[in-house]
């Protein structure tokens, strides 16, 4: 299963309960597809870059980040009811990075300026 970053902008008009509601309803769909969810993070309300065709007027909206890990079936599964929520500004979902792994040591090479002849024979 892959690892996945769910970011999701709410019109800002809800209140927490209905913000609770929404994020327990994507989370409960990407469960009932294989789906594991590891983390959610509201964000907040935050400024808009632009505004959006489908919501003129709108400048701010609520941000939640929804990491899970699952297949491609659970990640349509959440794509499909994004896309059916009147609530939801944007979405985007993109497929999380693995985590580096731990940075050996710097190898160090010798100064070798010192060692370089004075170009005389």
């Amino acid at each position: 299963m892959a690892n996945y970053d769910a970011i999701i902008a709410l019109v800002p008009s809800l209140n927490e309960e209905k913000v609770d509601g929404l994020v327990s309803r994507f989370e409960k769909r990407i469960k009932d597809n294989g789906g594991e969810v590891q983390k959610v993070e509201k964000w907040g309300m935050k400024r808009l870059n632009y505004e959006f065709k489908n919501h003129k007027g709108i400048k701010d909206g609520f941000y939640i980040l929804i990491a899970f890990s699952g297949s491609g079936k659970a990640v349509t599964a959440l794509r499909d009811t994004l896309r059916l929520q009147e609530e939801v500004i944007r979405q985007m979902i993109t497929r999380a990075e693995e985590e580096a792994p731990a940075a050996e040591e710097a190898v160090v090479f010798p100064d070798i300026s010192a060692e370089q002849p004075s170009g005389k024979p």
